[in-house]
């Protein structure tokens, strides 16, 4: 089978793939035929397949995950970290909430993201299609975001703060996530290949 492109594209699908081939980017997806074989398609909870975490960057983590096709009650605690999350494969009804709050729903599909600042919530979700969905978490430091923002906009990192969004699409945002997947997929492949 040849190698799938960006995981994220909106050209026509063939039948077994989560994209088409014809974006520029580098091969980073799993056919859905590669997923159901290597899941056995059982999952219950999120599956950690690649992290950058042996790669030694500072204020930032990648991670990717095969997602179950549904989940109930999965509960994340509070972390001082800033989490943007891109969704690629299978559309979802997923629902949110924070502590004892109420569920919020909303549908995600190919390349949509969630912004979220570091507060503890509870997800549950049913996927909507038969392909297999995929999730990249990208973890930002507070240090990292306020070091950017005073950096890039001149902006006073103390009046700095992040608002929970949910079920949108940003083709740069993509794009960066894109390229920390791919970077984190060589990262991994260097930093857990054997020594001579």
């Amino acid at each position: 089978m040849k190698p799938r492109k960006n995981p994220t594209c909106p050209h026509r699908v063939e039948d077994d793939a989560i994209c088409c081939g014809t974006c520029g980017t580098e091969p980073v997806v799993v056919s859905r035929q590669t997923s159901q074989s290597v899941l056995g398609g059982t999952l219950t909870t999120p599956l950690l397949y690649l992290s950058s975490e042996e790669a030694g960057w500072e204020d930032l983590v990648v991670q990717a995950f095969h997602e179950p096709m549904e989940l109930e009650g999965w509960m994340r605690p509070a972390t001082s970290d800033i989490s943007l999350i891109l969704f690629t494969g299978g559309a979802m009804h997923l629902e949110q909430r924070h502590p004892n709050g109420r569920w919020k729903a909303l549908s995600l599909h190919q390349g949509d993201l969630i912004l979220r600042p570091g507060t503890p919530y509870e997800v549950r979700w049913k996927s909507l299609s038969s392909l297999p969905t995929h999730t990249l978490h990208v973890r930002l430091s507070q240090d990292l975001l306020a070091l950017t923002a005073q950096e890039v906009a001149d902006s006073d990192p103390a009046r700095l703060s992040v608002e929970e969004h949910a079920g949108f699409q940003d083709p740069l945002l993509m794009q960066i996530g894109l390229a920390l997947w791919q970077e984190s997929a060589g990262s991994c492949l260097l930093a857990c290949a054997p020594s001579h």
